[in-house]
């Protein structure tokens, strides 16, 4: 096959407020970086290409979801169609870690048989760090994720790295399945 041929995989971002979901996805599609939070109404699409290693173009719909809780109602339609979800916690803020589990549990009543990858966000903020690299592996492991990555959207450590490894995933995943 020839590099036109093209795959469309949605994926959600999500996670607490503040956590830098926006800033991550603006980061890998941009290369931008917002020092100031704003906050997400409902939801913001953004897309980016990658090339699988067999040489496809791969179109990445990248679902930034609002994590404030007025905005719960509406999630569950946003999750349909989705092939993977990326869940975000802040490295310093523990209960940004504790809550994913709910995320993870949201997201998986609409997509069961969807991929997720975990980004430990804000690694750069080395001295207010507050989890330890082990812990949110062993939630990854719990959850059956695919990977966990620690990323940092200010600097841009392991962002497009982070992003890239869910895409080839889920070619990868699809491509057994003969879904594509």
């Amino acid at each position: 096959m020839s590099e036109s041929v093209k795959f469309t995989f949605k994926i959600p971002i999500l996670g607490e407020p503040g956590v830098g979901k926006t800033s991550l996805v603006q980061r890998y599609v941009h290369n931008k970086f917002n020092q100031d939070y704003l906050m997400t109404i409902g939801v913001a699409p953004y897309s980016r290409n990658i090339m699988s290693p067999d040489g496809h173009r791969i179109t990445l719909s990248l679902w930034d979801i609002a994590g404030q809780e007025r905005f719960s109602t509406q999630r569950h339609l946003m999750f349909k169609g989705s092939k993977a979800a990326i869940l975000v916690f802040d490295l310093t803020r523990p209960q940004s870690l504790a809550n994913l589990e709910n995320w993870h549990k949201e997201f998986m009543e609409v997509c069961p048989d969807a991929s997720t990858i975990i980004f430990g966000n804000k690694n750069d903020l080395t001295d207010l760090r507050m989890i330890e690299k082990e812990e949110a592996e062993e939630f990854a492991k719990k959850i059956d994720a695919v990977s966990y990555l620690e990323t940092s959207a200010k600097t841009s450590n392991n962002v497009a790295e982070a992003f890239d490894i869910i895409g080839h995933h889920i070619y990868n995943k699809n491509i057994k399945l003969g879904h594509v």
